[in-house]
């Protein structure tokens, strides 16, 4: 020991803080297969390790500098949010299916057992990786800021084309059905504004987050934010909740990635409380049902939902295990084909709705997806932890990008999909992360092109004025 360096040291605790939590889980794992333990204890011990880590991802990672935090926060929302919820005296069996299902239904002890451990596992293999060798990064001020005022240009010509996109959306899918036309008719949908609206509309998207990665005067940020998120509006007036709460989440990052800020806990809780009313009340409006309102701990039970796609995936693993390479590459393609072209048989979240409940399915009602659940058909337990931890590879990666001014704009395009993966497919990131940078690669030269059209124009008007 003293005869290690500083990060030899780190990572050799590391090390031994990975092999303590293996150690916990598979002890956990025996002691609950011999009964020396209940399932109840379990779920308790389950939920300790899960915020635990998630407290030190905050601490360990400088106040939660790290895209690892953002997942761990919303594994726990989405994969463990009916353990805390029974662990809060909210729910009394936190693994009785009820999702898309008219008859509750229960699944087996083992299929319980094994969902637990692996929401943990699949936590402590993306968790080390992020740790090994962690150092802090921080976006400063550099060259980019030579394309800032191009960048408003281009922002300011495509923005419309935001607006118009969300508003046709939201009058065809409150006209069509409501929320659920979305999925049931998603071609018509698209058809409503044409190609190049929903171009301009994507690089008006890309074009915010150059924005917002490079602009450094904070009330002309807030200003342009405001004036970008009034389109937001629309898109939850239609019910995608989801997607405005990780734009939220991946502003916020882009914030302190810039200011070196830590994210405060105390503010970070109240705003998810804030963001679970209003995901209450989307919620009711997007399905025209009654809104009830629940408490914070009563949402996050509701949003974890998603843990149940993982039981089924456990319990029903025969009936979709031989799909799932399949499955994987019609995910890949889903980032660039409307939903409703991927029918019965192509996708994991298709097949396993219909299984559940077919009817509903030809409604428009989906369970969704998880990475865990696609991981296990796939592999099984080892492939969870290899997924897993390649997953962390991928924070990693972002998190080390986030120093410069091209990286910055990569972790702002591709890290809301990854971080969703508790709620989406495991290739679901692959297909909307490389359309997001094929998007993104239309904006630069665009910019150039701006620059350039603006030195000419300037330069004739310097000579018109020296003529004149």
């Amino acid at each position: 020991m003293n005869g290690l360096s500083q990060p030899g040291r780190d990572n050799l605790a590391v090390l031994l803080e990975g092999a303590s939590y293996l150690f916990f889980l598979a002890a956990g794992a025996v002691a609950l297969q011999l009964s020396w333990i209940s399932m109840d204890t379990a779920v308790r011990l389950a939920v300790l390790l899960l915020l635990v880590l998630l407290i030190l991802a905050w601490k360990r990672f400088d106040g939660g500098r790290h895209p690892c935090f953002l997942f761990l926060a919303l594994l726990v929302i989405f994969q463990a949010g009916r353990l805390v919820g029974q662990v809060a005296a909210i729910l009394p069996d936190p693994f009785r299916i009820e999702l898309q299902t008219a008859v509750p239904f229960d699944v087996s002890n083992a299929t319980a057992q094994l969902t637990v451990c692996l929401v943990l596992l699949s936590a402590i293999c993306i968790y080390l990786p992020c740790r090994w060798d962690f150092r802090p990064v921080r976006l400063k001020i550099g060259w980019e800021q030579y394309w800032l005022p191009a960048a408003y240009v281009l922002l300011a010509l495509t923005f419309p084309a935001v607006l118009y996109k969300n508003y046709e959306y939201l009058n065809y899918v409150r006209t069509h059905g409501g929320y659920f036309a979305i999925y049931t008719d998603s071609q018509a949908v698209l058809q409503t504004v044409g190609f190049l609206p929903r171009l301009l509309s994507l690089l008006a998207s890309n074009t915010f987050l150059v924005v917002f990665v490079m602009e450094r005067r904070s009330r002309l940020l807030f200003a342009v934010s405001c004036v970008f998120f009034s389109s937001s509006l629309l898109e939850l007036l239609m019910g995608f909740r989801g997607k405005v709460f990780i734009l939220v989440l991946t502003l916020w990052f882009l914030h302190i990635l810039k200011t070196g800020k830590r994210f405060r806990l105390l503010p970070l809780a109240i705003s998810a409380s804030l963001l679970s009313l209003v995901g209450v009340v989307v919620a009711g409006f997007r399905e025209n049902t009654e809104v009830a309102l629940l408490s914070p701990l009563g949402f996050l039970s509701a949003q974890g939902i998603s843990m149940q796609v993982t039981e089924l995936a456990i319990e029903l693993k025969q009936a979709f295990h031989t799909h799932a390479l399949y499955y994987f590459w019609n995910e890949f393609k889903v980032g660039f084909y409307p939903g409703s072209q991927f029918g019965p048989g192509q996708l994991f979240a298709n097949d396993l709705s219909i299984a559940l409940n077919a009817t509903a399915y030809d409604l428009g009602f989906g369970t969704g997806s998880a990475y865990l659940a696609e991981a296990y058909i796939a592999g099984g337990i080892f492939f969870v932890a290899a997924a897993s931890a390649f997953v962390g590879l991928a924070l990693r990666f972002l998190h080390k990008l986030g120093g410069h001014f091209i990286g910055a704009v990569v972790v702002a395009v591709v890290m809301p999909s990854i971080i969703y993966m508790p709620r989406c497919g495991l290739i679901e990131p692959v297909s909307v992360g490389t359309r997001n940078l094929i998007s993104l690669s239309l904006v630069f030269p665009i910019l150039w092109a701006i620059r350039w059209v603006a030195q000419i124009g300037w330069h004739r008007l310097h000579i018109y004025e020296e003529n004149s």
